[in-house]
């Protein structure tokens, strides 16, 4: 492998193991030795891979088909500064399984889909437009816009390594940022709204409906000056044990009426002076 390197072909964003076997990584060889350094080397350009070698739960995290030959190393999606010519560089100069124009703009493909078959006849077979669930990991990108071989952008699919992975979700209009240690942000437009949510089950949510926080445990409020909770109609509080406000001073006012009710036992005490008020006042 003349101009491409095994790491590059199995690079996933997902996070997870994405190795190869003996007979998949001879298929990535063979991939590189008939098409992919040909096809550089023909072109007089970098050739950039955004997706090579998968395996099966790294390909069904992406969306990959079940099908797909990235499963078995005989598939990679390429690009350049200039796709039509690398896609007709590859049809009109090379022996391919299968060559996919993906996702064209005015039908300049954003990135090549190119298959070999080291075993076994390859098909030539060209789709000119293609839009599968794999799309669903790809960012637009304008391959014009980078500098050759000493400064590569981020290529179609994204490349955070062992620290996260993106999800995206077209259909139910969903992108959720996770992270390797299972911490999520989840933006959904189809339900409208906002979730965070971390490895030990505490939630914020962010809906129509409002804010929810959810602890899995203690939920602690802290601020070095003042806390204001200000409720434009009711404010609640309830505990199924104890409820407890300390403070140098504690003062409840009530605009008409002001009620302390204790189910079985109340008490009123002071080890200071104790005053009770009113117009009238009722004991018993």
């Amino acid at each position: 492998m003349k101009y491409f390197t095994l790491k590059e072909l199995t690079k996933t964003s997902t996070g997870f193991p994405n190795i190869p076997d003996e007979e998949q990584t001879g298929n990535l060889e063979c991939l590189v030795e008939r098409l992919l350094d040909p096809v550089r080397e023909q072109m007089a350009r970098p050739v950039y891979v955004s997706s090579g070698f998968r395996c099966p739960y790294v390909n069904e995290l992406v969306g990959g088909v079940p099908n797909s030959q990235h499963l078995t190393g005989e598939a990679a999606d390429i690009y350049c500064d200039d796709n039509q010519l690398l896609f007709d560089t590859l049809r009109d100069h090379f022996d391919f399984d299968q060559l996919i124009n993906e996702k064209p703009v005015n039908g300049i493909p954003r990135w090549v889909h190119v298959s070999f078959k080291r075993n076994g006849k390859n098909r030539r077979q060209v789709i000119g437009e293609c839009r599968t669930k794999e799309d669903e990991t790809r960012l637009d990108l304008d391959p014009a816009s980078y500098p050759a071989d000493t400064a590569r952008p981020l290529p179609p699919e994204l490349q955070f390594g062992q620290l996260a992975k993106v999800l995206y979700d077209e259909e139910h209009k969903t992108l959720s940022i996770e992270t390797a240690g299972k911490n999520r942000i989840t933006l959904n437009d189809d339900g409208a709204g906002i979730l965070l949510e971390d490895q030990y089950s505490n939630r914020i949510i962010m809906n129509a409906s409002g804010i929810t926080i959810e602890s899995a445990k203690d939920l602690s409020f802290k601020a070095k000056n003042n806390i204001t909770i200000d409720a434009g109609v009711n404010l609640e509080e309830k505990a199924k044990s104890n409820l407890t406000m300390k403070g140098l001073k504690i003062e409840a006012i009530a605009q008409t009426s002001l009620m302390l009710k204790g189910t079985a036992q109340a008490e009123l005490s002071a080890s200071g002076q104790t005053v009770v008020k009113g117009a009238l006042v009722k004991i018993n």
